[in-house]
């Protein structure tokens, strides 16, 4: 964690097999393989017990949080597990890593930054935030709605990441029966200003939030993506309805991750409403 903090790396990369065993950090430059202590299969499962992983379920995917102190600092982490029956691949996030109090730190598009600010003061409709995995999608998000302080906002996440004073943040848990379906349905009677639908990631949660969105709530959500209009698509094809998208008050703020000057920055592609709406009308799909 010293050595990755140090170097400015955003991931640590954990491989075990029966080749042995390799740790790489993510950089700006990409992948870089580290010269570490030979890592051990323990330190995998011993990551798995910090995040409240399922230890009896070896061979279904999972994701979850912790937080460590180091360096007289709180580090919030998210690690996901993927195992296969010759191999074991885990991936460590650091989650705070960069210094974002505000949008200001997030972009140098002053304009892109305003249009986020603004379309958050909107009393209904959808904000998806889009891009590729690593792109930042989910920090803008949580930086542009920590700025909000004259609304309620309630969260439905899984796992929850980071924590924000200002939010009532709730963790899906399928034990327990409180899933996506169920998680909506106990946030709209608490009447909320904006809810946020963690990552939308199946057509179940896809419906699910074009549906929430007809409520006349302001909703805001992530979802991977190559580009804004790729959104809009990955969306169709998960069931949603032309129709409804064109009646909802839907924006999309896209997002890739830059370098600039030896600083990772986000580039920020804003497609309005009136745009999504005439690419529905032309599009054939």
């Amino acid at each position: 964690m010293s050595q990755a903090i140090q170097g400015n790396a955003s991931d640590i990369h954990f491989n075990f097999s029966s080749q042995g065993s390799s740790i790489q950090f993510r950089t700006i430059q990409g992948l870089v393989k580290e010269t570490v202590r030979k890592a051990d299969i323990s330190l995998y499962h011993y990551l798995k017990f910090l995040s409240k992983l399922d230890l009896s379920s070896s061979m279904k995917p999972q994701s979850g949080t912790f937080s460590i102190i180091l360096n007289e600092q709180e580090w919030y982490c998210r690690f996901s597990a993927l195992e296969t029956f010759s191999a074991k691949s885990g991936v460590l996030r650091i989650l705070n890593l960069a210094k974002i109090e505000t949008l200001d730190d997030i972009s140098f598009q002053d304009q892109a930054i305003s249009d986020i600010r603004e379309l958050l003061t909107n009393s209904n409709g959808l904000i998806l935030f889009s891009g590729s995995t690593g792109s930042g999608k989910s920090t803008t998000l949580f930086t542009a709605l920590s700025e909000v302080s004259d609304k309620s906002i309630y969260t439905l996440e899984d796992p929850i990441e980071c924590l924000y004073h200002n939010m009532m943040q709730i963790q899906i848990n399928e034990a327990n029966q409180l899933d996506f379906e169920a998680g909506i349905k106990q946030l709209l009677r608490h009447d909320p200003d904006i809810i946020v639908l963690g990552e939308i990631r199946s057509p179940v949660e896809a419906v699910s939030l074009i549906r929430t969105s007809l409520s006349g709530h302001m909703i805001c959500s992530t979802i991977h993506s190559a580009s804004p209009y790729q959104t809009i698509v990955r969306l169709l094809d998960f069931g949603c309805n032309k129709d409804d998208l064109r009646m909802i008050n839907f924006n999309i703020v896209f997002q890739e991750l830059v370098v600039v000057q030896h600083q990772r920055s986000a580039k920020l592609q804003i497609l309005k409403h009136h745009e999504i709406v005439e690419f529905l009308k032309n599009s054939t799909i």
